[in-house]
């Protein structure tokens, strides 16, 4: 997953502050659209972005 460079940003991000609350929406800042994100964590980690978390 972290060769992904589209979700790459956004993982750095959880990574480096596990514990803040965060949103679709503050992640995908760092990335791209919030659905074409959620779908790239879905086909890459096969869960939604919040149950990565």
């Amino acid at each position: 997953m972290l060769a992904d460079e589209r979700i790459v940003p956004a993982l750095r991000l959880t990574h480096q502050s596990p514990a803040h609350p965060w949103t679709r929406a503050q992640l995908v800042r760092a990335a791209m659209s919030r659905t074409s994100f959620a779908q790239r964590i879905r086909e890459v980690a096969g869960v939604p972005p919040l149950a990565y978390l």
